[in-house]
């Protein structure tokens, strides 16, 4: 009885020091995606509409490719329309690894 007892426990012990494991490496991934840099010009424009993004909200995905918020926004709810088809907007599949940031908070 007594043997049991501590071997589950054990277990217990062992599943919830993987969990936290697990869940470092994803918290250490999402923290290099994170600090990744991208340069913007004046110049820099949307990938998909090809508009200016000068101060805009822009996104990048996770192939490096820079979109307007209003594209991410109109492409996210394209994907929940479509509830959850990877092959509507422009084929990301990754929707959410999406990083937000403000175009002036790049240094340019």
């Amino acid at each position: 009885m007594l043997r049991a007892r501590v071997h589950h426990h054990r277990q217990g012990q062992i599943v919830h020091n993987l969990s936290r494991a697990t869940n470092l490496d994803a918290r250490l991934t999402r923290l290099e995606e994170r600090s990744r840099h991208v340069q913007l010009t004046d110049e820099s424009i949307c990938d998909s509409c090809r508009a200016r993004l000068g101060t805009k909200l822009f996104v990048m995905y996770p192939d490096d490719s820079v979109v307007c918020y209003r594209v991410c926004l109109n492409e996210c709810y394209s994907c929940y329309r479509n509830q959850g088809d990877s092959s509507s907007g422009r084929g990301r599949s990754s929707r959410k690894n999406v990083i937000f940031k403000q175009s002036w908070l790049v240094s340019r």
